[in-house]
This record gives C-alpha cells, structure tokens and sequence, in this order.
C-alpha cells in the first residue's frame, strides 16, 4: 500500500474528496475556505511533503462584486491594480531564538525591492496574534510556510519576479496560495496531517477576513 495511500486514509474524515496521481494527492477539504490543497511527496524516507492550498477569490461573490466595481475603468475589466495592491500583504513564517525557537510571521523580504508595492502588516499582525494558529505550527515545525498571490495566467517563480510590473497584465482572476513544507514522519501519524492542514484552514481564514476588509474599504 502506498504512503500517499496511507495519508488519505490517515485523514479521510477531514476531506470531502482526493485523487492520487504519481507522488502527488490532491484534497478538497472538509468545511474549508480552501479549494483544494495539492500535496507532494519529497521523501518518502523521512515524510518530507510539500502543501500548496488555494483560494481562489471567485468563490466569495461579496468580494468579487466590490473587485468588479473597483476594477472597470473605461469599460475595460482590470484586475492589475488590485493584485499588485494584495501582493503587500504576502508574509513568509521564520523561527526566531537561539535554543528555544518560535514561529513568527514577516513581510515577504522580496517586496522590498519594489517602490510601487504598498507593504501592509494587517495580516501578518493577525497570524502572529493567532495563538491557536502558532501553537499547531509549533508542533508540526513546518520548514517553511509563506503566503503569496497567484493568478492563473501568472505565478511568481524565482527568476521572474524581478520582472513582477511586466509580466503582470489583466490578470483573470485573484488566487490566494499557502506553501508549506513539513516533515509529517514516514509512519504517517494522523495528528501531525490533521494538524498540518488546520494550520492551512486556520490561515485561510485570516486571509479572507483581511482581503474582504481590504477590497470593502478600497
């Protein structure tokens, strides 16, 4: 039996539906903000997998009705302006301390680099006042978890986003994506999958709740 096996039996009580294909699962979770959650196999050794959940915000019609008002200009449907906007949210999690480390949450380092990126804190102040949300985090020591806006005519990979303000035109849509790399043990121990993906539902929730008080206030 296949460990991607294993992990969906592991958590089928949380999930409303998953298919496996090669070393990857993909999961709809169970009363989730989240469409749906991609789960890869890194080592099957040492239980090193990597998570990707996405919200796409066409799901939210309160949202995309104010994106719709705030994006028409001249009769043309723009959503550039608005998605540069939320990229300043983006925040990546890193472990501070010597010997006794703890997660906290930051401002992706990379938007630095751009003037015409307007960094927001409202979010990373949410996650990091989450007590329930870093106490799981703690548990699971992801290896990293970061949160960035995607759309699908566009993804931001290493060596393109130096070119973000070009690449970017009339997106389609606005998609919400959380990376996490974990070590979930090579015995597939219930807790630490059920626990990983609270982590992403508990994260998707802040994230809706900032971008709808985000685009209600524009």
């Amino acid at each position: 039996m296949s460990i991607e096996y294993n992990l969906v039996k592991a958590i089928e009580e949380n999930i409303d539906g998953w298919i496996i294909y090669e070393d990857r699962i993909l999961i709809k979770p169970k009363n989730s903000l989240i469409n749906f959650i991609n789960i890869c196999s890194i080592d099957k050794m040492i239980g090193e997998f990597y998570l990707e959940g996405f919200i796409n915000l066409l799901n939210y019609t309160d949202i995309w009705i104010n994106l719709l008002k705030h994006s028409i200009k001249d009769n043309i449907f723009d959503l550039t302006e608005i998605f540069l906007d939320l990229i300043g949210y983006e925040v990546l999690l890193k472990w501070k301390g010597l010997i006794y480390k703890n997660p906290i949450f930051i401002n992706n380092p990379k938007l630095y680099q751009f003037k015409k990126i307007n960094i927001k804190n409202e979010l990373m102040t949410i996650l990091n006042n989450n007590i329930n949300l870093l106490n799981k985090i703690k548990i699971i020591k992801p290896k990293y978890i970061n949160i960035e806006i995607i759309t699908n005519s566009y993804s931001k990979k290493e060596d393109t986003f130096q070119n973000i303000f070009k690449t970017i035109e009339n997106p389609s849509d606005i998609i919400w994506k959380i990376n996490a790399h974990a070590y979930l043990t090579p015995n597939i121990k219930t807790s630490k999958i059920v626990d990983s993906i609270d982590i992403m539902n508990i994260i998707a929730k802040d994230i809706i709740k900032v971008t709808r008080f985000h685009i209600n206030n524009l």
